[in-house]
């Protein structure tokens, strides 16, 4: 795509310009193309060191901030003066303004900020594409996890409220530890697992009375706790005995007596 002036358009066939050749002779750094692109730059190159867009632009700042990349970039000098007496780098220097940024010429200051965000490169002596600076990884602090306490001195068992309880085989939690366990309520209906303590402290010399004994399968016990009435199923048992004896009674009777 390179013209025969040695420099590049913006689209194939059309005239080079300083914009394209420098960004291309930064692509091309090491090549016969690229010295062919400075030999273009050196002979567009206005007396006032800048350069211009095209042939019939104006000279200003981000033609003369390409152009000079590409120099760098094939290892020119940009310092190197003009037919006039000034090089690229004077150009730039006279249009930046008192606050830092770069006016985009001497008689325009369009696109501040784009303008001197391009220039910048040039100014510091370096070409596309830019090694990032070193940079320190930056910390990361861990936040401390919640540990339990360390066990007391004189002994290995952690504290009271760090230590489980494991189920027996009824599901009743056992009493070890120092702190006493009471087994859950039972549901309504159930046996209790065991006989609730009797209230008081025997006097002394008096015996504890015994517990008594759990109920079996042959001693029903009721949801409140009392043996059932042996009444309901007496009555069924006299009411199918006297439907048994009366029914055929009733049927020889109207039938065959």
């Amino acid at each position: 795509m390179q013209n025969d002036d040695g420099g590049w358009g913006d689209v194939p066939g059309q005239p080079s310009n300083a914009d394209v050749t420098g960004s291309v002779m930064q692509a091309l750094p090491s090549t016969k193309a690229a010295e062919a692109g400075l030999s273009y730059l050196r002979k567009h190159q206005r007396p006032n060191g800048g350069f211009a867009l095209g042939a019939g632009g104006g000279v200003n700042a981000q033609s003369t901030a390409w152009a000079v990349q590409g120099m760098i970039a094939v290892g020119a000098d940009p310092a190197k003066i003009s037919d006039g007496g000034n090089s690229a780098l004077d150009y730039l220097a006279a249009r930046q303004a008192s606050d830092g940024h770069y006016r985009y010429s001497e008689s325009s200051d369009q696109t501040p900020v784009w303008v001197t965000g391009q220039v910048l490169v040039a100014v510091s002596g370096d070409s596309l594409p830019i090694e990032p600076p070193p940079r320190q990884p930056t910390p990361t602090t861990v936040s401390p996890s919640k540990t339990a306490p360390p066990p007391p001195p004189g002994g290995t068992s952690p504290p009271e409220e760090f230590e489980s309880v494991p189920p027996t085989s009824s599901g009743v939690p056992s009493t070890g530890g120092s702190g006493a366990l009471t087994a859950p309520p039972s549901a309504a209906g159930a046996i209790p697992a065991s006989p609730p303590a009797q209230l008081g402290t025997p006097e002394e010399g008096e015996a504890e009375a015994a517990p008594p004994a759990p109920a079996t399968a042959s001693q029903p016990v009721s949801a409140s706790g009392s043996n059932p009435s042996p009444w309901p199923p007496i009555g069924v048992g006299l009411a199918a005995t006297a439907l048994a004896i009366g029914l055929p009674w009733w049927l020889g009777r109207r039938y065959a007596w």
